[in-house]
């Protein structure tokens, strides 16, 4: 991951963070509901206070730059680290199985183990959420641009919800040569100890891109 410090994305109001709880349990739904009108949105980061959400790595495949956008009750510097280093590690996870690496490959499910089971069975069925369309056309791809940006809910001093929007490009070669691009959000609710994505909305060329050229019996 690489840390940078900016201030909140003017595209993401604050009230806007209040969305990933929409499908949390409703005693938080309520809570969540609560604390928005009485803050008005005064949990909102600043140039000064927004936080540092990653580390720059050694030399290698591009890491991803990760910052919160948006925070919507108190969570201290330390607590807003914690979130956006746990929370990278799981959407890492997603892009790396789903879009990235050697291929071909057919096995895409590695790419869900940070879902949630409802989740994950979902995501699945969608072909825009791994690049299994295009993987018997291309023998790689490589990162060009891996930004996620967080709108994070604070409950009582404590995370309660996250809204990861995630802007992923990369190019592969191969049949398919080219740039492909995933943008969208996932909705992420910590869970045992770690964050599971429960919901998504995700645009990707990899699920709309051109099928494969007929060969041999079937070109004729």
């Amino acid at each position: 991951m690489r840390f940078s410090r900016v201030a909140p994305a003017p595209a993401h109001p604050c009230g806007r963070v209040a969305r990933p709880l929409r499908s949390l349990s409703a005693t938080l739904a309520a809570t969540l509901v609560a604390g928005a009108l009485l803050s008005a949105c005064t949990g909102g980061t600043t140039d000064e206070d927004a936080a540092p959400s990653g580390t720059a790595g050694p030399e290698g495949p591009l890491a991803t730059e990760t910052t919160i956008a948006a925070l919507t009750g108190r969570l201290d510097q330390a607590g807003q680290d914690a979130v956006a280093e746990a929370v990278t590690a799981v959407v890492d996870g997603w892009i790396d199985a789903a879009y990235l690496g050697e291929f071909p490959r057919a096995d895409f499910a590695p790419a869900f183990a940070g879902f949630t089971p409802g989740a994950a069975a979902k995501a699945q069925r969608l072909p825009g959420m791994t690049s299994a369309p295009i993987a018997d056309r291309i023998e790689a791809a490589e990162a060009t641009a891996r930004e996620v940006g967080l709108d994070v809910l604070a409950v009582r001093g404590q995370p309660a919800g996250v809204t990861a929007v995630v802007n992923l490009t990369f190019e592969t070669t191969g049949t398919l040569t080219g740039p492909q691009q995933v943008t969208g959000r996932l909705d992420l609710t910590p869970a045992e100890g770690t964050w599971k994505i429960f919901g998504f909305d995700i645009t990707s060329t990899t699920g709309t891109a051109p099928a494969a050229p007929p060969t041999g019996e079937e070109a004729q």
